[in-house]
């Protein structure tokens, strides 16, 4: 539904510099994605925004190939992973692998960005093993909340992903 302030045209005047930072934040998003994004981040009570350099990968489960990125690590006390799959649900049929990919994902980043040799130990449903293995990564515990938790919560009460 629209409203007039839907049809007002608008403007916003920010610096050469700042509208740089901000092309370079957003990668491939529309400015739009970028700002919802943002905005998302805040509901949160994000303190910092993280840096959204993106980078892609692939996994391969039972001979179906899974394009994802993720952001970079940083070691700041809010980071996350982030994972973004690409057309997830055209590729699993069902919550359970819905959910199976989204953790081989996180698996995956965590090898590239952190430890090479990582192998989540256990089901996806065990949030503890997780939680161990973020401590023994020295892991965030705002990115074991929001990277693994909020997802095993998603999942059992069967809502896919986002």
């Amino acid at each position: 539904m629209l409203t007039e302030l839907d049809n007002v045209k608008t403007t916003i005047t920010i610096s050469l510099g700042t509208k740089n930072r901000l092309r370079k934040l957003k990668g491939s998003l529309t400015y739009e994605d970028f700002i919802n994004y943002i905005l998302r981040k805040k509901q949160k009570n994000y303190a910092e925004i993280q840096s959204l350099e993106r980078k892609g990968a692939t996994i391969k489960i039972k001979n179906k190939t899974f394009p994802f990125k993720h952001n970079k690590y940083n070691e700041s006390e809010n980071f996350r992973f982030d994972i973004e799959p690409e057309n997830l649900r055209e590729k699993t049929s069902n919550i359970k692998e819905e959910y199976e990919s989204y953790f081989a994902m996180l698996a995956e980043a965590i090898k590239k960005e952190i430890n090479p040799s990582f192998k989540h130990k256990g089901r996806i449903e065990d949030y503890y093993n997780w939680e161990k293995e973020f401590e023994t990564l020295g892991l965030p515990r705002k990115a074991f909340e929001e990277d693994v938790l909020e997802k095993l919560l998603d999942y059992k009460q069967g809502e896919h992903l986002e």
